[in-house]
């Protein structure tokens, strides 16, 4: 592993990281997805699963196109 792959890969960990703690945040009444707002405290806010998946697998996918892409690549490190 050269130093450019670890770049890709320190990079990509804080790039999911943060792709999952930005997930917007729902809530569900009676089968109805509505976006939470923030002064309602009726029901209790989730977060949107499907697009937390959506943003990791794409995030993961990129991270490991780029690390293959740089495995050929010579680095004094």
């Amino acid at each position: 592993m050269n130093k450019y792959q670890r770049i890709v890969l320190i990079v990509g960990a804080l790039a999911f990281f943060v792709f999952l703690l930005t997930t917007p945040k729902v809530n569900i009444h009676e089968g109805i997805i509505i976006a939470a707002m923030e002064n309602d405290d009726t029901y209790a806010d989730i977060y949107d699963t499907k697009t937390a998946l959506v943003r990791g697998a794409a995030v993961l996918g990129s991270t490991a196109l780029l690390f293959y892409a740089l495995k050929g690549l010579k680095s004094k490190f």
